[in-house]
């Protein structure tokens, strides 16, 4: 994170006393969302500031979600389509369909007067959107015991099919 130093007048100073004003970079903000069941972890929004990685991005999620203990272990991904990407219904099981994985030395490019967000990775720059994905591969969460999701739909009259997912 840059940071600028601006230093007061003299005449507002007293002596052996340093006067110091950090003002921070302006960013744009990104939706971080998990789409994993079951876990705590929900939606979140992460100011994404120029030149920032994959790495700074974890560690300003982290700060934000205190439930992130290991960040070694968060995997940062983004849509394959950013429009459609976030528009779709997320399959349980399949939380990673759709999404390509973000290079934690990949740096974001942020352009303030579009509000854009562009990743620049391997010399390929893509456009984010406005939501990114991240997932805590940690195993060590509460399992609420076997619970499954079962749809029933009516096929006829006297027949029900049944399916659990």
């Amino acid at each position: 994170m840059e940071e600028t130093c601006v230093f007061a007048p003299l005449s507002d100073l007293c002596v052996l006393r340093l006067h110091l004003s950090l003002s921070p970079q302006p960013g744009v903000c990104v939706s971080l969302v998990n789409p994993q069941p079951c876990n705590g972890q929900f939606s979140t929004t992460v100011e994404v500031r120029q030149g920032d990685s994959g790495d700074s991005i974890i560690r300003r999620l982290a700060k934000v979600n205190r439930l992130i203990k290991d960040l070694s272990r968060v995997k940062l991904m983004r849509y394959e389509d950013p429009v459609w990407g976030p528009r779709r219904v997320p399959v349980l099981g399949l939380e990673e369909q759709g999404k390509l994985p973000v290079n934690n030395k990949a740096l974001f490019d942020v352009d303030l007067q579009q509000n854009r967000v562009t990743l620049a990775d391997n010399g390929l720059t893509v456009d984010i959107g406005n939501s990114l994905v991240y997932m805590d591969m940690n195993k060590n969460y509460v399992s609420h015991g076997n619970t499954a999701a079962v749809w029933v739909k009516p096929l006829q009259r006297d027949h029900l099919n049944v399916s659990v997912f």
